[in-house]
């Protein structure tokens, strides 16, 4: 695959990661200036996520059949105006709004781009391709969102949001001359279509696997300032360590499911977690180089998940990629949501000690049911796109 597609794949996926991690430092911001509740603001976050899993499922499918680059720059397009909406807020409706259409653009340029880079890629290198393009969303985490924060708070938000809407209009530009035009396909036959229980059984791994992860991620820093060792610099650290080890194992994971089988990699990946998130309920509170140490493994384990499972959506259903892909991405969101939900009551009861041991189980769950839905693929197995 030529480095420049695989370079605009990273950047225009990081600034849409930026787009939806940014919002959270916001949200202090927004409630001053607004004067709403904090947890009001919120529902831009929520907004945001429940537009996303709704309207991704449709567009992936309309994005097969009309062309994904034009479905990917009719979404940079939104995904602009999203932005310039978002800056020009003068009410906390407007705010909600301008939000609920950001996450639709997402929706339709997060999984064409998967769905690109793996149409573009060799057979061989095709997890490694989605796994460098995944680091883009998991950089904007520890790199795109504390920058925005910074300029908000020297600048103003408004200006983080106007210069998001500028970029993704270059970015734009840079995606219409990068990718090939994709002549609009003839509908996948009935018979070839794969069926919405079959979907959901296929992304169903991506579910389990974000309720285990994000369940846990969600509180992570409170979890660790219930030990008076833990200062805040401490807290950063770790989750500077967990940013840095998710992003080497993005990347590693798509090369090691392109050398193996997709399949082996989502099955060991899961176990691993699991028994990584056992270990880090048995050394939580305790001291800092032991939980930083298990925080890194957590991440090695855990990232290298989500580009063998595109890779494999890719192998089982090579006529609906970016339909898949987008599936896989609703199904993401519902797990983060499922595992923020789940662990807030596991936290309100019994503490955040007890959260990586349910986790834990949730994950080796998780790593079966890869095995029952899933069916192996050779090594280098190839997809036609």
């Amino acid at each position: 695959m030529p480095a420049l597609k695989l370079v605009v794949a990273w950047v225009t996926l990081f600034v849409v990661g930026t787009d939806l991690f940014v919002v959270s430092p916001m949200l202090e911001l927004w409630s001053r200036e607004f004067d709403i509740a904090v947890g009001t603001a919120g529902l831009a976050v929520t907004s945001f996520s429940v537009a996303y899993v709704l309207v991704a499922p449709f567009l992936g499918r309309w994005a097969d059949r009309a062309g994904r680059r034009r479905a990917l720059l009719m979404a940079l397009a939104a995904f602009a105006a999203a932005n310039s909406l978002t800056a020009l807020t003068v009410h906390p409706a407007m705010l909600i709004g301008a939000r609920v259409l950001a996450g639709m653009s997402a929706a339709g340029i997060t999984p064409t781009v998967f769905a690109l880079v793996g149409a573009a890629a060799k057979p061989s290198r095709r997890a490694w391709a989605l796994g460098i393009a995944t680091s883009g969303l998991l950089s904007a985490l520890w790199l795109g969102a504390p920058a925005g924060e910074l300029l908000a708070r020297s600048v103003g938000w408004r200006a983080v949001f106007a210069g998001l809407a500028a970029v993704a209009l270059v970015i734009a530009v840079v995606n219409r001359w990068c990718w090939e035009r994709d002549p609009a396909s003839a509908a996948v036959g009935t018979a070839e279509r794969a069926t919405v229980r079959t979907k959901l059984a296929a992304v169903l791994p991506t579910t389990i696997w974000a309720a285990a992860v994000y369940g846990v991620y969600t509180y992570l820093a409170s979890g660790l300032h219930e030990s008076e060792n833990w200062t805040s610099q401490a807290v950063s650290g770790g989750l500077a360590a967990f940013g840095v080890c998710a992003v080497i194992s993005s990347v590693a994971g798509g090369r090691v499911a392109d050398a193996r089988n997709p399949l082996v990699v989502i099955t060991a990946g899961l176990a691993a977690t699991g028994a990584v998130l056992v270990l880090l309920g048995v050394l939580a509170g305790g001291a800092k180089p032991a939980v930083i140490g298990a925080l890194g493994l957590f991440a090695l384990a855990a990232y290298l998940v989500f580009p063998a499972q595109q890779a494999q959506l890719l192998h089982e259903h090579p006529k609906e990629g970016s339909s898949l892909l987008a599936w896989n991405q609703s199904a993401m969101y519902v797990g983060i949501a499922a595992g923020s939900a789940l662990g807030g009551l596991v936290v309100s009861h019994w503490g955040f000690r007890v959260l990586p041991f349910l986790a834990g189980a949730t994950a080796i769950i998780g790593a079966l049911v890869a095995q029952r839905v899933h069916r192996p693929t050779s090594r280098g197995a190839t997809v036609e796109s």
